[in-house]
């Protein structure tokens, strides 16, 4: 490894470790200070250019937050959006899908880990509901009789299959439903959900989520309840 101390950093910051094979270095960790590392191999540390990354403001439910962006491959990268531990954003973001999703009547919300689990939580609240359910990823020791969904054929490869326990089978089994993810793009998770509720007997009568980022490019999902929009970026 080649530990690289960027210019610009804060006192105390040790810098950023570069693996010697690498040939682009993603986001550093520390929230406040992003930098992409442009590595030539087996050129010495002082040939490292660093560029400090950029970040995409959001505002929400009237709240104000600075995304870092993240590459998913070489030519494109997506703001990284995240409710995780973000109180004050989860309450909001609660209260305004409450508003839009209180008129679907659901008996009970249903997503997918693990980003939107606080979302749900809060929701269900709100909603003054007694159960949630939560689409694992794979098969938990908790488990009893769980039921798997595997990725459908012409769906991606990374795709991860969904599972829930047997008992939410028999929570779910006639109920109005809702699905609500975090943040959608290609569709892809929501529609493997649908197809796990309609499995179990449920009911799906709304799909929401937080965000809805690009344009549905793998499929095109019909009337998408969602708060805001995020662009997928494209180097030229």
């Amino acid at each position: 490894m080649i530990l690289v101390r960027a210019p610009g950093l804060e006192p105390g910051t040790k810098g950023l470790r570069v693996p010697c094979s690498a040939t682009e270095l993603r986001p550093h960790s520390n929230p406040l200070y992003y930098y992409r590392a442009l590595v030539t191999l087996r050129q010495p540390a002082t040939h490292i250019k660093l560029t400090r990354m950029d970040f995409y403001e959001l505002t929400l439910c009237g709240l104000h937050r600075k995304l870092p962006f993240k590459y998913i491959n070489k030519n494109t990268r997506l703001a990284n959006f995240n409710v995780l531990g973000d109180v004050e954003l989860v309450e909001k973001i609660s209260g305004e899908l409450a508003k839009k999703l209180k008129s679907f009547k659901p008996e009970c919300i249903v997503g997918p880990e693990v980003k939107v689990v606080p979302i749900i939580h809060e929701l269900t609240k709100k909603l003054r509901l007694k159960h949630y359910v939560i689409c694992r990823k794979s098969v938990k020791p908790y488990m009893v009789s769980p039921i798997i969904l595997k990725p459908l054929s012409h769906f991606p490869k990374h795709t991860r299959p969904l599972v829930i326990d047997g008992g939410d089978k028999e929570l779910l089994k006639g109920k109005r439903v809702i699905i609500l993810d975090d943040v959608v793009s290609t569709g892809v998770t929501i529609r493997m959900v649908k197809k796990l509720m309609d499995d179990v007997g449920a009911k799906v009568v709304a799909t929401a989520a937080i965000i809805k980022q690009g344009e549905n490019q793998f499929d095109n999902l019909q009337n998408l309840i969602y708060l805001a929009t995020l662009p997928i970026l494209k180097n030229p």
